[in-house]
């Protein structure tokens, strides 16, 4: 009975989501849906956000269970976004997107509906992460691409995508095409011969060389910026800096040779401390230097 009733009450929450909104989900409102008193939903949940919470991760499950199979008989990756343009179209219909859109809002201020939103998405990432690594395994981009990364990026997308086409429709769809034709590329790639293919992933990492260093020496995928190699130096590095008097700074770890100060006695430049430096030129008017002119102008008679 207790059992019973509890379900009860997950159905009656997630209806009154679907049929009503977040704004009307009252202790009251759920329990006529449900068809049960209003105390047993503080017996059995403690509250009604709580209610809610365990009826968006049960709601989840139950969307998950619907299309694990068609998500499991998955070939290839445009079939993956036409199988996702098909839920979509389902999911729409049966108001589930917009129940998404408010919980994401509602979680802003609730933390107790931020985590079971969470979670519920955390059921369909782990679901895409399973397709992508089995999909991406026969294309090129396999030991390139992070499933579980690509996995969190898919469903963020898609969750956008969802509640932008409430206010823009063709802005949605011409997202969705932009997707198909990345997916259409993957599968170009897929189709290529072995000799092709060796040629792309050479070229891929080569391209991604400084990413899978770092990650080598951290022992798996990154997850933040990639730091420069070794051999890379940051373009900070040769860009002057401001000082606090005003002027430019030196480049990091450079010093122009006009800034050192020799110490009195110490030869300068790159000469050879042995050569004695030149005789200085006499000034005008002494021995050696250019005569004086004449003051009483008999020079020359």
């Amino acid at each position: 009975m207790s059992a019973g009733t509890k379900e009860k009450l997950l159905e009656g929450a997630l209806r009154t989501l679907v049929e009503q909104g977040i704004a009307k989900a009252s202790a009251r409102t759920i329990a006529a849906t449900a068809g049960v008193g209003q105390g047993l939903i503080f017996y059995h949940f403690g509250s009604v956000d709580e209610l809610l919470a365990a009826a968006c991760r049960y709601g989840a499950e139950q969307r998950v269970d619907r299309y694990r199979d068609r998500l499991a008989a998955l070939g290839s990756l445009p079939e993956l976004l036409e199988f996702a343009r098909e839920m979509h179209a389902e999911e729409r219909a049966a108001g589930y997107v917009a129940m998404l859109g408010q919980l994401l809002a509602a979680g802003q201020n609730s933390p107790s509906l931020a985590a079971a939103t969470a979670a519920g998405l955390g059921l369909w990432i782990e679901e895409l992460e399973a397709v992508l690594g089995r999909l991406l395994a026969a294309t090129p981009l396999a030991d390139f691409a992070d499933p579980a990364g690509l996995a969190r990026a898919t469903a963020a997308s898609f969750v956008g995508i969802e509640l932008y086409e409430g206010v823009d429709p063709e802005g949605a769809g011409r997202a969705l095409d932009a997707l198909e034709q990345l997916a259409a590329l993957a599968a170009v790639l897929e189709g290529l011969g072995p000799l092709t293919q060796r040629a792309v992933r050479h070229g891929l990492r080569r391209g991604t060389r400084p990413y899978f260093s770092a990650a080598r020496r951290v022992g798996g995928p990154l997850r933040g910026p990639v730091p420069y190699p070794p051999f890379h130096r940051s373009p900070d590095a040769a860009r002057p800096r401001a000082s606090n008097a005003g002027k430019a700074e030196s480049p990091r770890g450079l010093r122009p040779r006009h800034a050192e100060t020799p110490a009195p006695g110490k030869p300068t430049g790159l000469k050879d401390p042995g050569v004695s430096a030149p005789a200085p030129r006499p000034a005008d008017g002494e021995a050696g230097g250019q005569p004086l002119p004449d003051p009483t102008g008999s020079r020359g008679r």
